[in-house]
């Protein structure tokens, strides 16, 4: 490491040009650490700088790919196709809506709700 990446280094870590420059002329032992470390980050900087991670590849494929991996389309004629079974039928629960008309004495009525209509018997327009 050349004098010039050192001198970054402790005008970086350090808050003023005196200091800096105190640490310059005697490292601690932290600095002289650093200092043996630094190379080696920034070697894996210019590794990681020339990654390329984008792919481009037209769209059949990718329609190959796709059929490859999961199997599917026409493709793959030769897998077994399962056989789709009746599914039972589960009777839907009914939901019970309650009236939300407030009674006189401030509390919501609560009764059950005639059938098409917003409110209970007691409380729909007739």
């Amino acid at each position: 490491m050349d004098d010039t990446q050192k001198m970054t280094y402790f005008m970086r870590a350090y808050p003023n040009k005196k200091e800096a420059m105190e640490h310059f002329k005697k490292p601690s032992e932290y600095d002289i650490k650093m200092l043996r470390v630094l190379p080696k980050i920034y070697k894996h900087y210019e590794t990681h700088k020339n990654r390329t991670s984008i792919v481009k590849i037209d769209d059949n494929e990718a329609r190959d790919l796709i059929y490859k991996v999961h199997g599917i389309g026409n493709k793959n004629t030769n897998k077994v196709k399962e056989t789709k079974s009746k599914k039972e039928v589960v009777p839907k629960k009914e939901t019970i809506i309650t009236c939300t008309a407030t009674k006189m004495n401030g509390e919501i009525c609560g009764c059950k709700v005639k059938p098409n209509m917003k409110f209970c018997g007691r409380h729909c327009l007739k």
